[in-house]
């Protein structure tokens, strides 16, 4: 009998400090919400120490301000606002043709938004602000990889200007903001232009299909931007049933069948269901030793081969079994065997016990203030990370290397 007291005892200690926990947490919330009155401005975003303490739900409660200082906002500084949205980098984690799933998202959580949209001068004052913003196009060319994770000024970019794409696929613009868009359209296009061929400029095109009577004519459109959408699109074809294999040591359910591309047909998985708990991605995210640049968290979804060759794109959904057949493709020119690798080149390596074919990479700019080769890949069933080519060989065990380039 005492012991059943004592254990209710404890129960009780347990379930009030989960409660007093709670409790402390969303005084915390509104604290944040409450800096909103002081600076008018996001109180946390992803470079802040506060930023991994919420979860989800709580941070977009976060960086929506108070409603009655939301109404208060003038159209201009709504759009300021928006152009800084914490969670703008989110947009590249969609594939080029599926980016509506975004703005579902933004419409849905974002405040900001529905109240800016909500304005008769809204659209205008969004369309305006990304006119005016100042595009370096030397810096993308240099690292088109901005586009993807937390880098404020490329995120407002992308974000103007696939805007500029959701809203032209809309009945609910009028004439009067039609002729805007295409003003916006045409100064952008002229920058974008300047753009290397890489994942910069596939974000950064107006080139998916207009709908309504004021859509811009066709001949304003990048072409390359489309024929980059195009070869983005899914070559998948399925040979077989879903069924259950483990990643990570994660029973995680894939399709099995073929990628075709570069003329070539591979044998590939298309994830179908099932994805790591919060606990594993925890573990996986802190398994690299290294100081790498994590651009994404880690995912069962997709795979090193995949990302290097069918999409380098963090939503990928397929895992590729192996690149050799695209490697003999007439569309792939093989640079070299142990060569200076380019940016934007591929680079299979090759385990040096084995021989075998260890992983796939793309080569990216150098950072700032650093020297030598550097790579972006997905690690296994880890996340995408920025790694130093020579660390990248020391982590997968290789010597060797072969490097691509496409066609």
């Amino acid at each position: 009998m005492k012991y059943v007291k004592r254990l209710s005892v404890i129960l009780i200690l347990v379930v009030l400090c989960l409660a007093n926990s709670r409790e402390a947490k969303a005084a915390d919330v509104e604290g944040l919400k409450e800096v909103w009155y002081e600076t008018r401005y996001y109180p946390v975003n992803p470079e802040s120490d506060e930023w991994m303490e919420y979860g989800l739900e709580d941070t977009l409660d976060i960086l929506n301000p108070p409603e009655e200082l939301l109404h208060s906002f003038s159209t201009e500084e709504l759009a300021e606002l928006m152009m800084d949205y914490p969670f703008l980098w989110m947009l590249t984690s969609y594939e080029y043709d599926k980016m509506d799933y975004f703005f579902d998202f933004i419409e849905y959580n974002c405040d900001i938004y529905n109240e800016l949209m909500s304005r008769e001068d809204g659209v205008s004052c969004l369309l305006k602000e990304y006119q005016k913003s100042d595009f370096n196009v030397k810096l993308y060319n240099e690292d088109p990889y901005m586009v993807w994770g937390y880098h404020p000024m490329a995120n407002a970019e992308v974000f103007g200007c696939q805007f500029i794409v959701y809203m032209n696929n809309s009945s609910d613009i009028d004439e009067e903001e039609a002729e805007l868009y295409s003003q916006v359209m045409r100064d952008k296009t002229e920058s974008y232009l300047a753009l290397h061929d890489n994942i910069a400029k596939e974000y950064l095109s107006f080139g998916k299909k207009q709908s309504n009577s004021y859509s811009v004519a066709e001949s304003m459109l990048s072409n390359e931007a489309e024929n980059l959408a195009m070869r983005a699109s899914d070559g998948f074809t399925a040979t077989g049933e879903a069924y259950s294999r483990k990643t990570e040591g994660v029973d995680i359910y894939y399709v099995p069948g073929t990628y075709q591309k570069y003329g070539v047909s591979a044998s590939c998985l298309q994830w179908y269901s099932g994805d790591y708990d919060e606990e594993t991605k925890k573990k996986l995210d802190n398994k690299i030793a290294y100081e790498w640049d994590r651009i994404s968290r880690s995912s069962p979804k997709y795979n090193c081969h995949s990302y290097a060759w069918l999409n380098a794109n963090v939503s990928n959904g397929y895992w590729l079994a192996s690149p050799a057949e695209y490697m003999n493709s007439s569309e792939v020119t093989h640079v070299g065997y142990n060569v200076t690798p380019q940016v934007g080149d591929i680079i299979v390596m090759y385990n040096r016990k084995s021989g075998a074919i260890a992983h796939s990479a793309v080569i990216r700019q150098t950072p700032s203030g650093s020297t030598g080769t550097y790579t972006v890949s997905k690690i296994g069933g880890c996340g995408l990370y920025i790694a130093p080519l020579s660390e990248l060989k020391s982590y997968y065990s290789c010597d060797n290397y072969d490097v691509y380039r496409k066609n």
